[in-house]
């Protein structure tokens, strides 16, 4: 996976000026992004993201990308823009609306998160952020599930979308998940009032000292009993 450069690294929690462009061409490259787009005003930095293909090792594009104006007010003169057409191909914009990345509450979150397994040990939050921005450009939420002790990743975590359809398109395109060189698994959670891990067990959080045996408790740091080392299957399975 391709992580954003420059500025794009830099204003990664920033969205201004910021926008998402898909359907891009497979020729389409960063340097051609940028030169498109500076006829709608100065750009900070364009960005074509890319992946390694699974059955050839070729690296190739992901089919999005992100532009970021020097000044934001140039995002509503391309928003306003129609059938635009890059390298042959009709182009869609769409501003990264940093009001869309927060949280619609605890209602409907479960809804709204995929489980993402089998990471590869240097996969950082960030990571795991910036590569599900092809399924959903306002990502809530994205986090990798450390050791509480080491800050060792413990190689699962979970990415929460700003709408539960893009659960489904993530879902549906499991088999293409490349993360920092390594196949992923993907797979759709489940509220955990649906699930019997959820009533009250003996301790704090639940089953406190049973953390991964699926005897109801929970654990702040593995919510869903998956145990703790190696990742396991999600209970939305």
């Amino acid at each position: 996976m391709s992580a954003p450069t420059g500025a794009i690294a830099s204003q990664i929690s920033s969205n201004a000026g910021k926008v998402f462009i898909g359907g891009l061409a497979p020729a389409t490259t960063s340097e051609a992004l940028k030169g498109f787009f500076q006829a709608y005003g100065a750009i900070t930095d364009a960005s074509v993201m890319t992946a390694i293909d699974r059955y050839t090792g070729v690296k190739r594009s992901r089919g999005f990308g992100f532009v970021i104006f020097e000044d934001p007010a140039n995002v509503d003169q391309v928003i306003a823009m129609d059938n635009l057409e890059l390298d042959g191909k009709k182009i869609e914009i769409k501003r990264i609306d940093e009001d869309r990345n927060t949280s619609k509450g605890k209602e409907g979150i479960e809804n709204r998160k995929i489980f993402v397994g089998g990471l590869p040990e240097d996969c950082t939050s960030e990571n795991l952020k910036t590569y599900f921005t092809i399924t959903d450009p306002n990502v809530v939420d994205a986090r990798v599930m450390t050791e509480p002790a080491t800050g060792r990743s413990r190689g699962f975590g979970y990415v929460t979308f700003s709408d539960a359809s893009f659960v489904d398109k993530a879902v549906q395109a499991k088999d293409s998940h490349f993360i920092n060189g390594k196949w992923v698994e993907v797979k759709a959670c489940i509220p955990m009032e649906k699930t019997s891990k959820g009533k009250k067990g003996k301790g704090k959080y639940g089953d406190d000292k049973g953390y991964g045996k699926g005897k109801g408790g929970y654990d702040p740091y593995d919510p869903y009993g998956y145990g703790k080392g190696a990742y396991p299957p999600p209970p939305a399975y």
